[in-house]
């Protein structure tokens, strides 16, 4: 079965950060649903015209609406994918929910505020519905899981991160991703702000995990670059998380060769993970949920929770001079 999909926004994670169209593997919505073999792209909405345009000389012959209702009223989609602006998508969900799609894939994250998405739970029931934090899909990363529960570096020791731009935007990434890794956070707190915004900031936080580890996450302000890395110490070993979660390096503790006294780190394994292949195996993920009881790997569940700790985090923001 081939299932319509439906993009709300035509901005850059919609198509535009593929530069043409992919043939192998894809940054973004529109692209995913080109490679995946179940899936057809049928229709976009924009409220800017212009956008939409461009979107359809790349993208090729889909429907354009300016309406969300009289594009699903018509053109049916199976799944519908959310990238308008953050403080849109509560209200797009709840659209798209009341117009009874089976499946929605929302950019991340789910809303500015946590009592919107406290609701779509309840708003979403009987549909399949996958959040954007991108990193679940990849399947070098879902294996690192795999090794940090079975212990296999040894005990979670200390994490140490970096991040450019807003925490909610785009250090929520890697709270999503520790809080996979390591499970839920007992205890958030704002370190230093850099920067305020209504919405987001600059910010260095701590998290403290139930599995004992404490993660010190810094921004780093007014860099021309962007930079997004995570080191995780184990007590037998370490991984570092570099370029962005594009590659990841191993270390082993080892018994230092000269001495003979004492261990030390000792590179064992660098790699690129499979970054490249998220878009499309986050589509193929969703498609394969639909029609059971099954939740993606980055299901509304998990992006609740996500939000959660940016909010706790945001409050201590609010209330600090």
């Amino acid at each position: 079965m081939k299932y319509r999909a439906a993009i709300i926004g035509c901005g850059n994670i919609a198509g535009g950060y593929d530069r043409q169209i992919p043939k192998e593997w894809a940054f973004t919505h529109a692209g995913a649903y080109h490679l995946c073999e179940q899936t057809d792209l049928v229709a976009v909405h924009d409220v800017d015209p212009a956008a939409m345009e461009r979107f359809r000389q790349k993208w090729g012959p889909v429907a354009c609406y300016r309406d969300i209702r009289e594009m699903i009223a018509k053109e049916q989609p199976h799944i519908v994918s959310i990238c308008s602006p953050t403080e849109t998508h509560a209200k797009v969900f709840q659209t798209i929910c009341e117009q009874d799609v089976p499946a929605i894939f929302c950019e991340k994250p789910l809303s500015y505020h946590l009592q919107d998405a406290l609701k779509m739970p309840d708003i979403a029931v009987g549909r399949t519905v996958a959040v954007n934090y991108f990193r679940r899909w990849n399947v070098t990363f879902q294996n690192l899981k795999t090794k940090i529960d079975a212990r296999q570096y040894g005990e979670p020791v200390k994490i140490v991160a970096y991040y450019t731009k807003g925490f909610v935007h785009n250090a929520s990434h890697l709270i999503d991703q520790l809080i996979w890794f390591f499970g839920p956070v007992q205890k958030a707190r704002v370190m230093k702000i850099w920067w305020k915004d209504p919405n987001d900031a600059g910010i260095d936080f701590e998290l403290e995990f139930a599995s004992s580890p404490t993660a010190h996450i810094f921004h780093m302000k007014g860099l021309e670059y962007n930079f997004f890395e995570a080191d995780l110490f184990f007590s037998k070993g370490r991984v570092l998380l570099g370029q962005r979660g594009q590659e990841m390096i191993e270390f082993d503790s080892s018994l230092e060769p000269h001495y003979g006294q004492f261990f030390i780190l000792k590179e064992r394994n660098r790699r690129e993970t499979d970054w490249k292949n998220c878009m499309k195996a986050a589509v193929d993920d969703l498609v394969a949920c639909m029609g059971t009881k099954k939740k993606p790997k980055c299901s509304l569940q998990d992006a609740v929770g996500t939000l959660e700790v940016c909010t706790s985090l945001q409050s201590q923001i609010q209330t600090q001079n």
